[in-house]
């Protein structure tokens, strides 16, 4: 479903270039359960920019689903990727004058087309799937971190997506609410059949997914087991 062909990305800092990522390849598969593994500085984020189609790559081919992304427009972009993935972000990345249910409802203002679905049947589906239907016409800096992911993920779900691309989803939360969180993610792969990448840090995330992809000085670094992974941290 996704290709990154011999991927490079390169920023100018005053008069050099530092290269962050270099000549990068990877492939995942359709509902395929993946974690992109790394330190600070290793890359990830980046990569995981590239992915989330937020940042073009300086060099190489972004290729999701046959189609060449390098060969679309910005407005084509902005489409598949409001359509193909849903983003679930550390900071959450709601809107505070908005309410929940309108957070939620989001991204399918943005969407052009027809759905096969009620979209605010949907939206209130989602929120009693998740324990915040009671939170519907609260404003999210007045809900705990533990809520306000859960509105992020039925956000990211709203427009029924390929792809769910979680960058560090417990990173704001405390253990028990991080716990709730990841079971979330892992049923969004096992029950609704989801494509999800965790981009994270932590060896105890990467390993709840079914294949680690280790990021280390802008390379990947492959074939790690589970059990490797919790041992290097």
């Amino acid at each position: 479903m996704i290709k990154l062909d011999r991927i490079t990305k390169d920023f100018v800092v005053g008069t050099d270039s530092i290269q962050i990522l270099k000549e990068l390849s990877l492939e995942i598969g359709d509902q395929e359960y993946v974690s992109i593994l790394g330190p600070s500085g290793s890359g990830k984020s980046t990569l995981m920019y590239i992915l989330g189609m937020l940042d073009t790559p300086s060099s190489g081919r972004y290729i999701i689903n046959d189609k060449d992304t390098s060969t679309l427009s910005d407005d084509e972009i902005s489409r598949l990727r409001n359509v193909f993935i849903g983003f679930v972000f550390q900071q959450f990345n709601l809107i505070n004058k908005l309410s929940v249910l309108e957070n939620i409802l989001l991204p399918s203002i943005y969407y052009s087309g027809e759905l096969p679905y009620n979209v605010k049947d949907k939206a209130w589906e989602l929120m009693r799937r998740f324990g915040i239907d009671h939170r519907a016409t609260s404003y999210p800096n007045k809900i705990s971190g533990g809520e306000q992911q859960r509105v992020s993920i039925a956000r990211a779900l709203i427009l029924d997506p390929q792809l769910i691309l979680a960058d560090e989803p417990t990173g704001n939360l405390d253990s028990k609410n991080g716990e709730i969180i990841l079971d979330l993610i892992d049923e969004l792969h096992s029950k609704d059949k989801k494509t999800v990448i965790i981009v994270t840090h932590e060896a105890e995330v990467a390993a709840r997914t079914n294949r680690q992809i280790v990021i280390k000085d802008g390379y990947v670094v492959s074939g790690k087991e589970k059990s490797k992974l919790l041992k290097k941290k």
